[in-house]
């Protein structure tokens, strides 16, 4: 059986890298006073949070992958793609709040189903894959 746990590794390090470029965008914004980036980041509280959300991803992937090598187990490739696609769309979706905050977020506006899809697939990866574990846990 081939596995797929590299891609958790690999989201992760996008996440760690996107959180620090996020860091970069609002330091040239809020002490260089970079005014071009300001213009296209109007929201910058928001991409505030993008970084925090970022970061965190990448510490819960790490962690997961970690949790995963330890107990020698893995969940199934569709539970590792929710988790990774789910990771990156979350924190993605503050970033496009921070350009565009007056976007609609309606369930049905194409950014709300986005998001929500984002939330889902993040939260179905991060049960699933926790419940491997617990498994392995109980059933060693």
């Amino acid at each position: 059986m081939q596995s797929y746990l590299y891609l958790v590794i690999i989201c992760g390090s996008l996440c760690l890298s996107l959180a620090v470029v996020s860091g970069w965008l609002l330091v040239s914004i809020r002490f260089i006073r970079i005014k071009y980036l300001a213009s296209i980041f109007s929201a910058d509280k928001l991409l505030v949070k993008s970084h925090v959300d970022y970061s965190i991803m990448a510490v819960l992937l790490f962690a997961l992958y970690l949790l995963m090598t330890h107990f020698k187990t893995e969940p199934p490739i569709s539970v590792i793609l929710a988790t990774c696609i789910g990771s990156v769309l979350n924190p993605s979706s503050f970033v496009v709040l921070a350009i565009k905050p007056d976007i609609s977020q309606k369930n049905k506006a194409i950014f709300g189903t986005v998001a929500f899809t984002g939330f889902v697939l993040t939260s179905v990866g991060y049960m699933g894959s926790i419940w491997v574990v617990v498994q392995r846990v109980l059933n060693p």
